[in-house]
Formats: structure tokens, C-alpha cells, sequence
């Protein structure tokens, strides 16, 4: 059972099996700073353009597509994981 937090970064180290999602350390980081930022506004700096959020929805998209595959890979029934 992984821990509750939203740190991606220490939540893609409890992949073991899985250095490519925790490769991505810069990427995850930035989720994470994004989820943070918008889960407590108070801590955020600046208002987000309509590029960010494209840019931002991809990474996103891009992470849980690639930890779906890992868990899929692992024989984890992933089905009823609402899609991304």
C-alpha cells in the first residue's frame, strides 16, 4: 500500500521494479509542485497560462500512461484505475 502524500517523487521510489519512472525525477517533481501550488493556494507564486496547463496535462497524461504499463507489466489489474 503506498503512502499517502503528494510527493510523486518518494510515491515512483516505491516502484522498485520500475528505474524508468523514477528516472523522471524532474518531471514528477514538477507535478508535485504543481498539485501543491493548487491544492493550497496560498502557496502560490503565479497564475498558470493555457500553454502551462497543455504542457502540464501531457506530463501528467505521460507518467500515468507509463506507471499503468509498469503495473499492467507487473500483472496488477489496472482496470479500474479512472482513465487519465
Amino acid at each position: 500500500e503506498p503512502a499517502r502524500t503528494h510527493n510523486l517523487v518518494a510515491l515512483a521510489r516505491t516502484l522498485r521494479a520500475a528505474p524508468e519512472i523514477q528516472r523522471r525525477t524532474d518531471d514528477l517533481r514538477r507535478l508535485t509542485d504543481i498539485v501543491v501550488s493548487t491544492r493550497y493556494p496560498v502557496f502560490v507564486e503565479a497564475a498558470l497560462d493555457w500553454t502551462e496547463v497543455h504542457e502540464l496535462i501531457g506530463l501528467a497524461s505521460s507518467v500515468i500512461d507509463q506507471v499503468r504499463g509498469i503495473l499492467d507489466g507487473a500483472g496488477v489489474d489496472t482496470g479500474s484505475i479512472d482513465p487519465a
